[in-house]
Parts: C-alpha cells; sequence; structure tokens
C-alpha cells in the first residue's frame, strides 16, 4: 500500500511538471517551425538528453528488462548496439543530415527526403510511411498503463486513456517545444532509474560487484543454461549468429528513426552536434543499466513474475524501498511518455507539413483562401494540433488490448518505418548521385522486404528481419541509381555537395 501511495504522488507531481513545461512549449510557440522542430533554437545539451530519452522509450524500461528475464545474458547485445554501435551510426550520419537542414530548412524527415531528392512524391511516401509508427505509440501508452495496471491495481484500460490524455494535453500545447522540455527533464529521471535498478542488488545480496555478479549468474546457470549463453537457441531473438549480426547492423543505422531525425533537425549550431552525441553517450550507458533488473528478477523472484514485460515493476517492488519502488514507476512513465511525445510530433507534423503545407497548398489543391505565408502556418499549426488528437484516439484504439511482448511492436513500428528511409538518409546524405527514381525504389523494396522477411519467412527476431531490409533498401538505392535518370538539377544539388570557395 505504500507503494502505490508514494507513486500516486509521484504520477501527480509528474503530470503538473508536464503540464508545466507544456504550458511554457505553448508560450514559446510563436511559428510553425516552433512547433514541429523548435525553429532551429534548441541546444546541445538539452537536445542530447531529449533524444536519449525519445531513443530509449518503455520498450526498454520494460520490454528490454522483460527480454533480460525471458532470455538471459544473451540480451547484452542489445547493450552492445544501443550503447555503442548506435552513436557510431550517429557520428557518421548526424552532421550531414544537419547540414542538408540547415541548407533547405527541413522540419521533418519526409520534408528532408522530399528537399533532398526535389521530389514531392517522396515527400508524400515517406510521409505515409511514417504514419507506420502509431502502432509505435500504442506499444508506449500499453507500458504506461502496465504501470497503473501492476503497481496501483488500476485497470488496463483505464491506464491507457489517462496515459494518452496526458500526453496529448502537453504535446498539443507547445509541440516541440514541449517534446524537448520534457524528454530532458525525463531524461534525467531515466538516468538515476538505472543506476538505482544495477545497484540495488548489492543492498540484497553481500559480497563484492563481481562476486554478486557472479552468484546472479550462477543462479540463472542452475534454472537453465541457454540463460547464460552468448547465443540463445531458445529465444526468439539471439537464436544464430545470423540474427545477432543483422541485429547489430540495424541498431548501427538506427539514426534513421524520424523521432532521432527531428531531434537533431532543432539543433541550433552544427558545431555542437559533438556536445549532442556525447550527452547522449552518457545518458544511454546509465540508462541501459536497468536491463540488469530482468537479470535480477530471473535469479530472486522468477515464481512472481506473471509476464517477462512486467518484470521490473514486480522487481523494484520486492526489492526496494517503497519510495524507491514508487520512483522508478514513475520513470517507467517517463520512459513511456518521452518516446510518445516525440512520435505525435513526427507524425502530425506528416500531415500538416509534408502534405499540406509543402504539396497540397502550392498546388492550389487545398487552403487556396489562404494569401499569406503567414496565414498558412498559421493554419498548419492548428492542423498539426488537430492531427495530435486524431492520432491519440487511434493509438489509445490500437493499445486497447494489451499488446504480447511490448519490444517486438515497439521494434516492429522502428524498423517498418526505417526499412523505408535508410537508403535515402544514408547514401542521399554523402552521394550526389542518388536519384529520386533510386529513392522510391529503395523505399518500396525496404519496407516489403521486411514485411515478407518477419511475417512470411519464420524468422521470429523483429531486428533480423530488420537488419536484411535495412541492407536492401541500402544497396537498393546504390544499384538503381546507377541505372535511373537524375532528374535533380546541378544547382539543387550543389547547395548539399558542393564547398564554398574560401
Amino acid at each position: 500500500m505504500m507503494v502505490q501511495t508514494y507513486l500516486w504522488i509521484g504520477i501527480a507531481l509528474f503530470v503538473a511538471m508536464l503540464l508545466v513545461l507544456g504550458y511554457v512549449g505553448y508560450k514559446k510557440t510563436k511559428t510553425f517551425d516552433d512547433y514541429v522542430i523548435g525553429g532551429f533554437s534548441l541546444g546541445p545539451y538539452s537536445l542530447g538528453l531529449a533524444l536519449a530519452a525519445t531513443f530509449f522509450s518503455a520498450a526498454t524500461f520494460m520490454g528490454y528488462v522483460g527480454w533480460s528475464y525471458d532470455m538471459g545474458y544473451s540480451n547484452l547485445w542489445r547493450i552492445f548496439a544501443l550503447g555503442i554501435l548506435c552513436p557510431l551510426g550517429a557520428v557518421i550520419v548526424a552532421k550531414k543530415v544537419r547540414d542538408i537542414t540547415g541548407k533547405v530548412k527541413a522540419v521533418s524527415l519526409p520534408d528532408w527526403c522530399g528537399s533532398r531528392f526535389d521530389s514531392d512524391v517522396l515527400r508524400v511516401m515517406v510521409a505515409i510511411l511514417v504514419l507506420f509508427n502509431i502502432a509505435y505509440i500504442a506499444a508506449q501508452i500499453s507500458a504506461g498503463a502496465w504501470v497503473f495496471e501492476v503497481m496501483l491495481g488500476i485497470p488496463y484500460r483505464t491506464g491507457v486513456v489517462a496515459v494518452a490524455v496526458v500526453v496529448l494535453l502537453y504535446v498539443t500545447m507547445g509541440g516541440t517545444f514541449s517534446d524537448i522540455y520534457t524528454d530532458a527533464v525525463q531524461a534525467v529521471l531515466m538516468a538515476v532509474c538505472g543506476l538505482l535498478v544495477f545497484f540495488s542488488i548489492y543492498f540484497i545480496m553481500d559480497g563484492s560487484i563481481l562476486g554478486v555478479q557472479n552468484e546472479i549468474a550462477t543462479n540463472l546457470q542452475q534454472q537453465d543454461a541457454n540463460l547464460t549463453r552468448v547465443i540463445n537457441p531458445e529465444s526468439s531473438m539471439y537464436y544464430s549468429v545470423a540474427a545477432i549480426v543483422f541485429m547489430l547492423f540495424a541498431d548501427f543505422w538506427a539514426v534513421g528513426q524520424p523521432q532521432i531525425i527531428n531531434k537533431i533537425m532543432a539543433l541550433e549550431k552544427k558545431r555542437d552536434m559533438g556536445k549532442l552525441l556525447v550527452t547522449y553517450v552518457v545518458a544511454t550507458f546509465c540508462f541501459l543499466l536497468v536491463v540488469w533488473g530482468g537479470f535480477y528478477a530471473r535469479a530472486l523472484i522468477p515464481e512472481v513474475i506473471a509476464h517477462p514485460d512486467t518484470a521490473l515493476p514486480e522487481y523494484v517492488s520486492w526489492a526496494m524501498h517503497p519510495l524507491l519502488a514508487a520512483f522508478v514507476g514513475v520513470v517507467i512513465l517517463a520512459a513511456s511518455l518521452s518516446t510518445t511525445d516525440g512520435l505525435f510530433v513526427v507524425i502530425s507534423t506528416a500531415i500538416s507539413n509534408d502534405i499540406f503545407k509543402r504539396v497540397l497548398v502550392p498546388r492550389g489543391i487545398m487552403g487556396k483562401n489562404l494569401k499569406t505565408e503567414e496565414e498558412v502556418d498559421r493554419f498548419c499549426t492548428k492542423i498539426a494540433r488537430v492531427t495530435t488528437v486524431l492520432i491519440g484516439v487511434l493509438a489509445l484504439i490500437a493499445a486497447w488490448e494489451q499488446p504480447a511482448y511490448l519490444g517486438d511492436l515497439v521494434l516492429f513500428g522502428i524498423m517498418g518505418t526505417v526499412s523505408g528511409v535508410i537508403g535515402m538518409v544514408v547514401y542521399g546524405s554523402f552521394s550526389p548521385k542518388a536519384t529520386p527514381g533510386a529513392a522510391i525504389a529503395s523505399l518500396i523494396i525496404g519496407v516489403s522486404v521486411f514485411l515478407y522477411t518477419y511475417l512470411f519467412t519464420g524468422i521470429t527476431s523483429v531486428p533480423h528481419a530488420g537488419g536484411i531490409a535495412y541492407l536492401t533498401s541500402i544497396v537498393t538505392i546504390i544499384l538503381f541509381s546507377q541505372f535511373t535518370k537524375q532528374t535533380i538539377s546541378d544547382q539543387h544539388l550543389d547547395q548539399f555537395f558542393v564547398k564554398k570557395q574560401m
């Protein structure tokens, strides 16, 4: 009961903070650019924290912990992939993406792709592809609702409604300003939680750091030898060398996620990209320590875990002081919201900017009565806010029934989107030879390969299917660019690839 009391107090304070920051974002949101990317005016440290909080969602704090519980030490491949390979991929791509963003003033991933390839067809196709992430939002809402059910005894569906309403309120008010401000605060909470969970075992068991970890490993070995193997043949993720290699490849290019690109675009000064990435890496290290909660739960309380995704809330309720357990519960909510808010902004931008402002209005299909750019911007901001509400309703409906596994649902949303854009982001950032026709082919073929591989070939690992699709998308745009006509003008390409003479 004490856990519930503390958790209610924590939730009340957390929601109050979100609404205050949402109001601050509302007051700072003067233009459409402010709403969708913060007007290119955000600093590296707040953005670095927000980037980490967006990247590591409830999939980390519940889904990935659940994988540790269910699959054992083979899940440490996720630590390597997310903690080391993802930042390396970001280092390769992020600066060039931000450079092109500054040239064309892109405010979203569909806008970036459409502007880079000078193609409205591509802009609309990527905008439609981004809608795929409604499933990702549903997974985050579901994770928050699970906290209400497991730690508070509140019915799951009541929790779904509560989480959806709160995030809609503050994102609708302030757009990207609210998103960045709240994510930065949530990142600090998530980092503290990761450290707290990792070191919690040393208040339960006596011994040195390595001694306690060895005792946990021995316990897991006694339960099931597969839990301590590098490759776990019984798992749905790490069952073979090929599954792990393709997962690592997919995570290396995780920077292609639209909500991640949005954060990179919001950076005020290109020279601060290094500071942003360092901040991201430090926060990431702290976040990922939370997956040890799954190992601890499997070793110490396997009999009370009804579902792998509930391992973390069950473990902290058993192992920690009620005040600390309540803190972790609030952080899980923060983890689910930190990605959800960014995705709301990304998808609403796809509709309001990438389809309406950049395609329908210029072609005279809609908005014929809008006479000035200011009128168009005001109307687009309204569209973005209305779209956010509609997306929230759709995600709420999708989350109404508990998903089988949070991690799989989240990664399906991520990789279904990125499989269509990764070729454009990678090859299109560095080569003027990339053609619009090749970009369209890479989108269609990449997404098709991902869906076919995961749904029809018997491959059970979403990252395995995603890695195959990512590689296919990149190879496709390179090969197709060799024999499809370059329809982009030299003048347009020169702004991205010709260095100015000093």
